[in-house]
């Protein structure tokens, strides 16, 4: 399973190749039988791929954020990774840094997932993650290591998941606007499902117009 990714020109400063084994999270996350169960069904193998840090990249660390980290998952399988995030969440819980993941199946990179997490002030060795942002296809851009410090890097890869069409919005806007348009979709799906199995005709008119609302909201 020593599949590492190379598809996002890091430096080779950068490079780490470090398997982290399932069990190091449940020491450090409390987690119920089922999310354990998760763990060991969904991922296959867990790679740490690049350390970001002032030392690798010559960016210096702020308070928020002193490194990013870059994780390879490798799927067992690719109807799991509709369902990764609980997964991704136990991970970003257990390290206050950054992580960019990269989602493998067999041997192909079919995604790539980052949380917006910010610094819990209470207890500051953890992280509060506000929501996953996904992308198919990763571009990393030169130009981001034009960065005052990481936190601003950070901001910079979060932007290039947002993409173009909320580049007008300070980042804080920018991503609560994505976390509700994401909700927003995921209540669509159950909508959808809801008005076929539907045969009252008052009751589906009534979700025909929800559907209707939630589609024009999100063009």
């Amino acid at each position: 399973n020593r599949i590492f990714s190379n598809k996002m020109n890091f430096p080779k400063s950068t490079e780490l190749r470090k398997n982290v084994p399932k069990t190091s999270f449940y020491q450090k996350v409390d987690m119920n039988s089922t999310t354990k169960k998760k763990f060991q069904d969904y991922i296959s193998s867990i790679y740490i791929i690049n350390k970001l840090s002032k030392d690798t990249i010559n960016i210096k660390s702020s308070k928020e954020v002193e490194e990013i980290l870059v994780f390879q998952i490798v799927l067992k399988d690719i109807g799991y990774l509709k369902k990764i995030e609980d997964v991704l969440l136990i991970i970003d819980k257990s390290i206050p840094y950054p992580i960019l993941f990269v989602l493998i199946v067999g041997k192909k990179e079919i995604m790539y997932k980052i949380a917006y997490k910010k610094r819990n002030h209470i207890y500051e060795g953890n992280s509060v993650v506000e929501v996953y942002l996904s992308l198919k296809e990763f571009n990393f851009q030169k130009s981001i290591y034009n960065s005052l410090n990481l936190k601003i890097f950070y901001e910079k890869i979060i932007r290039l998941f947002l993409g173009k069409s909320y580049k007008d919005l300070e980042i804080e806007e920018a991503v609560q606007r994505y976390k509700y348009l994401k909700q927003l979709k995921k209540e669509l799906i159950v909508l959808e499902k809801k008005i076929i199995k539907e045969k009252q005709s008052d009751k589906k008119y009534k979700l025909y117009e929800k559907i209707k609302n939630i589609k024009k909201e999100l063009k």
